[in-house]
Formats: C-alpha cells, structure tokens, sequence
C-alpha cells in the first residue's frame, strides 16, 4: 500500500513541477546587454568609479509582473512579497547609506522588480513528508533591481537573478507556505544587489 502512495506522490510531483524560474529580461530594466553572466544565471552590472560620492538611497515601490513562467498570486500575497523586497533592500543598504525619502544630490535611487514568481504546493509537500519523510514541491522567485543617480538616473549597477530553494538550502519551512520559498530568497537577492555597490 505504502508503495502504491508513494508512485501516485510521484506522478503528482511530475504533473506539478518543481519551480524551475530563471534570470529574466522582462524589460523592467533599460539595458540587458552590458551586463555580465556570473555563470550562475545571474547578470549582473557595476559601475564602480561612480559609485564612492554617495551618501543615501531611497527606494522605489517595488513592481510586479506574473512573467511566462510565473504562477497567478492574490493580492494579498504580491503585497507580502513587495513589502518583503523593500524591507530586505533598506536593511542591506542601511549598513553604510542613510534612507531618505525624496531625490537629492549624492542619493542612490533603488528601482526593484518582481518578474516571476512559483507557489510550493503545500497539501502535496505534507502528503510527501507523511509518505516518503520529505517535501518534494518547491517555490522560487526571479527579480530585476537597479541603482540609478537619484537626480540624473546615471546607471550605477544592475542585479538580474532568480531562485529556486530545496531541502538542501535549509529552507524545509517554505514548502509549507504558498510563497516561502520565494519570501526567503527576496533577503539573498537584497544582499546581491547590495554587493553590487563598492564600500565607500
């Protein structure tokens, strides 16, 4: 019996799909070609001699598109996914910027999108920890960020990247959430943006 449940977990992992969401060019950004693959699928741009005169950022709302390979969310969790995004970029930058709130001179503007997002499929993954002691159904997440002058919108860098979280990067709780995984990994791609800023 117990083999039997376990074949039809597996054919409804099949029929689900696991997230697979990559880095994208959905057009939020102005300029994909001069930046640069990392060999991990993220593209990334920095323009470090413009960068040291800065002193403060602010950040814009964050946009949200659903992307050909993104799943439909409600409203309240786009919500929670913005709010998420634009709290984990003022931390990462709070470090050595001071935010503010409207364009000055020696301000950074961050411009944040969310451009694809998949849903863990929660009922499944209890079913498959039940049976087969783990969950088998992940999320993920693809954003595009950039930091322009706040006065003149000069490029300073871009961040075009995605994830798709397992058991195998400690995020077992996000299987057991619609949006998890792809909560969890809005604080890697603030970070990554983040790096993409020479210190001062």
């Amino acid at each position: 019996m117990k083999t039997l449940i376990a074949a039809i977990i597996a054919s409804l992992v099949l029929l689900s799909a696991c997230s697979n969401l990559e880095t994208t060019r959905s057009g939020f950004l102005n300029n994909y070609e001069q930046m640069q693959p990392d060999g991990k699928g993220t593209l990334t741009y920095s323009n470090s001699l413009a960068q040291k005169r800065y002193t403060a950022f602010l950040v814009d709302d964050v946009q949200y598109s659903q992307g050909d390979k993104g799943e439909v969310l409600n409203a309240e969790q786009i919500a929670t996914l913005k709010d998420t995004y634009r709290n984990a970029v003022t931390k990462a930058f709070s470090d050595n910027y001071t935010l503010v709130s409207t364009p000055a001179a020696n301000v950074m503007r961050v411009r944040l999108s969310i451009t694809s997002v998949n849903k863990s499929t929660v009922p499944l993954n209890y079913v498959s920890t039940l049976v087969l002691l783990t969950p088998v159904s992940n999320g993920g997440i693809s954003t595009e960020s950039e930091i322009v002058d706040a006065l003149t919108g000069e490029r300073l860098s871009a961040l075009s990247t995605h994830s798709n979280p397992n058991v195998l990067d400690g995020k077992f709780s996000g299987y057991f959430n619609p949006i998890g995984h792809a909560k969890a990994a809005l604080e890697s791609h603030a970070a990554q943006l983040r790096e993409t800023i020479a210190p001062r």
